[in-house]
């Protein structure tokens, strides 16, 4: 037996073959006209919201960490007048740990956009010494109003440091800010 196929009938529209399309191109073209939009729906976005050159300070509340470390007893509280372009971006009493003394703390943002610590605590050793002048390594001394302060410079990080030993009492004056703000921080540190 012969199989034979049967033609079409005159007049018989033949179905033409599906047409497949072309998955590939058209899915990386998908892909490119998405990543357009959302890359411009991204910077209409950035340019939306407000730029600041300004590092972000949050509110610290100065008056509850000084009556808290005054009501602990256990550390002298320090609070340099600065001016208004000082920005307070930390106050704490530490408490004493491992045989290290309570330590009073207050934290700044220079006018510089720099950072200096004061760092005050009674009866210290050199361990806490080394750790708030960050291992630093003794360069001289630096004279704020007349009276000369230790100077420590340490590289990691990279600080200068101010310290004074006066009357059993350690006051260091340590951070990024360049020299005279430091020393502004210790002038107003030492004053009564």
């Amino acid at each position: 037996m012969s199989e034979q196929t049967a033609a079409p009938a005159a007049g018989d529209p033949t179905p033409a073959p599906p047409v497949r399309p072309s998955h590939g191109r058209k899915n990386v073209m998908d892909m490119v006209r998405s990543l357009a939009l959302i890359g411009g729906m991204v910077a209409v976005i950035v340019l939306l919201v407000p730029q600041s050159d300004q590092a972000v300070v949050q509110p610290v509340d100065l008056q509850g960490a000084v009556k808290a470390a005054e009501f602990a007893a256990d550390v002298p509280v320090v609070v340099p007048e600065l001016g208004e372009q000082w920005r307070v971006t930390s106050a704490r009493r530490d408490r004493p740990v491992d045989g290290q003394p309570a330590t009073w703390h207050i934290g700044y943002l220079t006018p510089s956009e720099g950072y200096a610590g004061l760092e005050v605590a009674d009866a210290v050793d050199r361990t806490w010494v080394e750790r708030v002048t960050s291992a630093g390594t003794e360069a001289g001394t630096q004279d704020v109003d007349g009276t000369p302060w230790r100077v420590f410079e340490s590289q990691e990080p990279r600080r200068t440091s101010l310290l004074l030993e006066q009357d059993g009492r350690t006051t260091v004056v340590t951070g990024s800010a360049v020299l005279d703000e430091l020393v502004e921080v210790a002038a107003a540190a030492s004053r009564p």
